[in-house]
């Protein structure tokens, strides 16, 4: 009760790899550059900063396939 539930998808990898392939799906033509000293919300972020913790339900959707169904509905 009140309690916090964690969701996340099956795939975990950085989030610059992740705005890579959406951008390459779509056909962008930017260039995506990693910055390690990169504030999230005024906070430095570490490695596994934004993946869940503990228990939490995984979602069965690979981003590659949610990204393949979407990139076709262009």
């Amino acid at each position: 009760l009140n309690g916090t539930i964690e969701i996340a998808g099956p795939d975990a990898f950085p989030f610059d790899e992740l705005v890579r392939q959406y951008l390459e799906a779509k056909h962008d033509p930017r260039k995506v550059v990693r910055d390690e000293h990169a504030r999230y919300f005024g906070t430095t972020l570490e490695k596994g900063s934004l993946v869940p913790a503990g228990k939490s339900l995984l979602g069965s959707c690979h981003f590659a396939d949610w990204l393949n169904r979407t990139a076709s509905q262009r």
